[in-house]
């Protein structure tokens, strides 16, 4: 797999060089890609190549389902083949998420601190308000994390902005942790060495809409929320505000998380 360098400003994050000749998303309408094959890990990031900007998201998703109230027809099968790219997208991170969490971290213990992850990986972590004094976390322009990655230099370094609410500081980090997981799965020692990554995190951005945040969103909310303990809680009666308290994360990201699981059970 050849190196990827990516870059980012404030209008355009985590760009891999192979995907930067992709056509535009097609219709659901139209002529659909070819879905990546279910049994592809650890190869996800590397089949996808120049079909990343065709990934399905949510967003997407939901958009093209809503027409059909609106009385613009939806055909069915459109909805279940997105439905089924989300699934195998989610069962790819999955794995990912999975084997990051039972390597760096004790079984069955809630909330997960993606910092310790972070520090048993090996990356660099900085804390800090890097953001300028009079902007506030609702401005367009916020920053709530970043991840860096210089060629020649083995760690990945990860800044997480500290005026952001604890909840969404834990959310960034585990995002960023999966952007560098994601990126570098399947890759070898030397590859890594000669990687460069510039990434910046916008809290505010449609990230579902985005072919790069979004396996990124997955990767955290399957990390800090194993679906096993979702359904477990469930079952024992827990609220969806208890789940959120008990995994350390917001009301936000675990409704986004059970919206997830609603439709795929993943």
């Amino acid at each position: 797999m050849t190196s990827l360098v990516a870059s980012a400003t404030i209008d355009a994050s985590m760009a891999a060089t192979t995907s930067h000749e992709t056509t535009p998303p097609t219709s659901p309408t139209g002529n659909e890609a070819e879905p990546v094959a279910a049994n592809s890990h650890p190869n996800l990031w590397q089949a996808l190549g120049t079909k990343a900007q065709q990934l399905v998201d949510w967003a997407r998703l939901g958009r093209w389902l809503e027409m059909s109230n609106d009385n613009m027809q939806t055909p069915a099968d459109s909805a279940e083949q997105l439905l089924a790219r989300e699934t195998e997208l989610m069962l790819e991170i999955r794995a990912l998420a999975n084997e990051v969490r039972s390597k760096f971290w004790p079984e069955g213990t809630f909330p997960i601190d993606p910092e310790t992850i972070t520090n048993r990986l090996g990356y660099l972590l900085k804390r800090g308000p890097f953001n300028k004094p009079d902007l506030k976390p609702d401005d367009p322009n916020w920053i709530s994390g970043s991840l860096r990655k210089e060629s020649g230099n083995p760690r990945p370094s990860i800044s997480i902005e500290s005026r952001d609410e604890l909840e969404r500081q834990t959310f960034t980090l585990a995002h960023e942790i999966g952007h560098y997981q994601i990126i570098t799965d399947n890759m070898t020692d030397q590859e890594k060495l000669n990687l460069m990554i510039a990434e910046i995190r916008r809290p505010n951005r449609n990230n579902a809409s985005d072919p790069h945040e979004h396996p990124a969103d997955l990767f955290a909310h399957l990390l800090l929320m194993p679906g096993a303990t979702i359904m477990s809680w469930t079952a024992d009666g827990c609220t969806p505000e208890e789940m959120a308290r008990r995994f350390g994360v917001s009301s936000e990201s675990m409704s986004n998380r059970l919206q997830q699981m609603a439709y795929t059970m993943i």
